[in-house]
């Protein structure tokens, strides 16, 4: 394979032993190079802060099952049963809103969290569709739909998800 194409593939190493490609890399004559997480710019400051608080926020919206509010209801629930329905409910919110706390702490560059970003995402946003599908309304397809977006991000990893954190 002669240099230009080497330069076409990209190939990074994750902080989990991980390899992923892209072919969208800037290529450069020196062969297979980029920037990686200690070589990029850090996301700003305002967006880091942003992004973070939303993470948060969204974790927090899941407390509206405790509120009088229709579209978050324990009364009805498909998949469980009645008498357990406001104990798995209460398990589960804490969860939710402690997993997503943490999320919105790693983007804004918490040692010890930041690295783990992905993953607390992945655990954030399943505890949130396992709330929203045992107790659904079709009210909250926009919740699942963040959640499915975080996983996306933490699955893909996009280049700019290097620089979560600072």
């Amino acid at each position: 394979m002669a240099t230009s194409d080497l330069d076409a593939l990209w190939l990074s190493t994750t902080s989990y032993g991980c390899a992923t490609f892209a072919s969208s890399r800037p290529a450069s004559p020196g062969g297979i190079v980029g920037i990686g997480k200690h070589g990029t710019r850090a996301l700003t400051t305002p967006i880091r802060i942003v992004i973070g608080i939303l993470l948060i926020a969204h974790g927090l919206v899941h407390l509206l099952y405790l509120a009088d509010v229709s579209e978050f209801s324990l009364d009805d629930s498909r998949l469980v049963p009645d008498s357990a329905s406001r104990p798995v409910a209460l398990v589960l919110m804490t969860a939710i809103v402690v997993a997503f706390a943490l999320l919105g702490l790693a983007v804004w560059g918490v040692p010890g969290l930041t690295g783990a970003w992905s993953v607390i995402a992945i655990i954030a946003s399943v505890l949130s569709l396992t709330l929203l599908i045992a107790f659904w309304n079709w009210a909250l397809i926009f919740g699942v739909l963040i959640d499915l977006a975080v996983i996306a991000i933490a699955l893909i990893r996009p280049d700019w998800t290097d620089r979560i954190g600072g």
